[in-house]
């Protein structure tokens, strides 16, 4: 009887610490990692238009294409500004459920929300230049990462998510 509590204890033991060895192999989420594989992609783009702005950004629902047009062209100005400055990453912070506030109405489809601290070196402006250090938002849906989300309202409204403050282009 002793033997058998015994070779249950090994066997116990062999199979945990088997299953805690393996969890290594598992996919890991890396947030920042996550950031700069988004940022690279959006860089490498030779130009923003229909067929690639969803790189950028999740669009949800069918947009006409004057909508798509105005869609295209606002990721061009972000495109153009990533690829005109260097650009570093400088950190990547997890948006709690509790601070959405500042974000309000995540809808259900969006898993998670990031704001991604990015540097921005000898930007140029009419009245400054010089480094410049913006937070930027990262969506995570269906396991992919946007810079934001567009989608309908009930009303037929085009809605950007999160909403994004526009860069001070020049």
């Amino acid at each position: 009887m002793i033997m058998r509590k015994f070779g249950f204890l090994v066997i116990s033991i062999f199979v945990v610490l088997l299953f805690t060895s393996c969890m290594d192999l598992l996919p890991t989420f890396d947030p920042l990692q996550t950031a700069k594989n988004l940022l690279n992609a959006i860089k490498n783009l030779e130009e923003v238009n229909e067929e690639n702005v969803s790189t950028i950004c999740y669009i949800k629902d069918q947009l006409t294409e004057e909508e798509m047009q105005g869609l295209v062209n606002y990721c061009q100005d972000f495109h153009s500004i990533l690829n005109d400055y260097e650009t570093v990453v400088l950190g990547v912070s997890e948006v709690p459920e509790a601070k959405l506030i500042i974000l309000p109405d995540k809808p259900a489809w969006v898993q998670k929300v990031y704001v991604i601290n990015l540097l921005i070196k000898n930007f140029e402006i009419d009245f400054y230049t010089g480094d410049v250090s913006i937070d930027l938002s990262m969506i995570i849906v269906e396991n992919k990462a946007y810079i934001f989300a567009v989608y309908k309202s009930e009303e037929g409204n085009i809605v950007l998510y999160p909403v994004l403050i526009p860069f001070p282009f020049s």
